[in-house]
């Protein structure tokens, strides 16, 4: 079985945050990582003299913040062993699947379908209606197919992700951060920065789940089109970051509001292009 190192997916996005502010950065200044403290995440010391603070955030489900902390307590993340020669196999869940029940019962799904032939299902809400079906639906599984018959005797879980359409119209974008930092439970993003001296104080954002897949995909394509409004944000936040989670493009960037010059494309250096440095 691969043995995979366990990764927290909130850290995981700070780090990326880290990397997409210190390539617009570039030599003009240094980053100092701080998320593991108790204030801002991050400072900012530019070589002119002035400094910065940020904070970031993540706009998640909370079930799947959950899921994601069960799955991280196991051995072995996302996977579960099974009998030899059932070979491998991949399902996907719902968010409201508990993964205990998951990690207890998916292993006896799968022996029943090896034992009757079936190598592929996909659980609707009404459709299909027999025994296994049933059962895969109670647990939350949304498929399951075989990927392997040599093995290695392992299935993979994969938790829910998103999809829909993509709007045209950029100030969405606008509509949707500002609802998001009002959220009583994300206000502190700004509120933790309010006292500080700092000229600058950055928010970063990453779209996740819990906003549309449209939004994630517009913000994907901010290289070619940015939104015309300013956003209303407390008024000591001069900076706003908005990046996706996901996105379908080979390219991942986001966008960047500067108070008083506003919004401009920010590339994302762990996947395509470097941007093009700091638009103070």
């Amino acid at each position: 079985m691969h043995q995979r190192k366990p990764v927290n997916p909130a850290r995981a996005l700070e780090q990326r945050a880290l990397k997409i502010v210190r390539t617009w950065l570039a030599d003009s200044g240094e980053l100092i990582d701080d998320s593991a403290g108790n204030g801002p995440d991050f400072r900012i010391r530019y070589k002119v003299g002035h400094s910065a603070v940020g904070e970031i955030g993540w706009a998640t489900v909370q079930a799947r913040q959950e899921q994601w902390n069960r799955v991280l307590k196991e051995p072995v993340p996302q996977v579960i062993a099974l009998r030899h020669g059932s070979g491998s196999w991949s399902a996907g869940l719902t968010q409201r699947a508990l993964i205990k029940r998951v990690l207890a019962e998916l292993p006896a799904l799968i022996y029943d379908l090896i034992a009757t032939g079936v190598e592929r299902l996909e659980i609707y809400d009404g459709w299909p209606r027999c025994e296994i079906s049933n059962r895969a639906r109670a647990l939350g599984v949304t498929y399951i197919w075989s990927a392997n018959h040599q093995g290695p005797d392992e299935v993979i879980y994969f938790l829910p992700g998103s999809g829909g359409a993509i709007p045209s119209e950029p100030n969405l974008v606008v509509d949707w951060v500002e609802g998001f930092l009002r959220k009583l439970d994300k206000m502190d993003l700004s509120n933790k920065m309010r006292d500080f001296d700092d000229l600058e104080k950055h928010v970063f954002v990453f779209a996740g789940d819990a906003a549309d897949f449209g939004i994630q995909e517009l913000l994907a394509r901010f290289k070619t089109v940015l939104p015309t409004r300013e956003p209303a944000l407390r008024h000591w936040v001069t900076h706003l970051w908005v990046m996706p989670e996901w996105t379908m493009l080979s390219e991942r960037g986001g966008g960047l509001y500067t108070r008083g010059q506003g919004w401009s494309y920010a590339s994302d250096p762990t996947v395509g292009q470097r941007s093009d440095g700091p638009g103070r």
